[in-house]
């Protein structure tokens, strides 16, 4: 007996620890097979585009979130614009996680979720736009937006603009207290 209450005292720490400290929630992914209207019914957007722009991260229910934005080509549904920003799951694709490369583009079908912000993941049924076709061709004609249109959106001032237009504003403000000082002298 005296052999065997070190054996129990190992044990009965060890089954403590692992109810005192659960593991952490995992999620496994497994994808049901759907066609293309049944993603159209369920989306809340679906469109081609390049991704110009791979964003930061928030949390939600179920792990990390990224943020993607895209030059809109072609959209079916939900979207509004040349520019669209979504969020895909960070994790890995056990966990249903969707990682979009930048420079690329993208059939993507994103659904709201409860904060109407669009989401997707690989269950949604994104693809790479060159195994897309299939796809494209049962959604039919979409918007069409051109790269010009697109790319609108991410242009920023240069430096010596802003120089230069402030520059400007220093001058007339000066000549208009230069004027104000000589006729107030008279």
């Amino acid at each position: 007996m005296k052999r065997c209450l070190p054996i129990v005292i190992i044990l009965l720490s060890i089954v403590v620890g692992l109810i005192s400290f659960p593991e952490k929630k995992a999620y496994a992914c497994s994808c049901a097979g759907s066609s293309v209207k049944e993603k159209l019914e369920r989306s809340g957007a679906i469109f081609v585009g390049t991704v110009v722009k791979r964003g930061g991260t928030k949390k939600s229910q179920h792990g990390k979130l990224r943020q993607y934005t895209f030059a809109v080509q072609q959209a079916w549904k939900g979207v509004s614009g040349p520019r669209i920003s979504i969020y895909s799951y960070d994790g890995s694709s056990s966990s249903c996680g969707f990682e979009f490369d930048k420079g690329q583009s993208y059939l993507v079908y994103s659904y709201e979720d409860k904060d109407r912000t669009l989401q997707t993941n690989l269950c949604s049924g994104n693809v790479p736009l060159a195994q897309a076709d299939q796809d494209i061709q049962q959604l039919g004609a979409g918007t069409t937006y051109t790269p010009g249109e697109a790319d609108n959106g991410d242009r920023k001032l240069s430096p010596f603009l802003l120089l230069g237009g402030g520059a400007l504003l220093i001058l007339a403000a000066a000549t208009i207290v230069w004027k104000w000082r000589l006729a107030n002298r008279r």
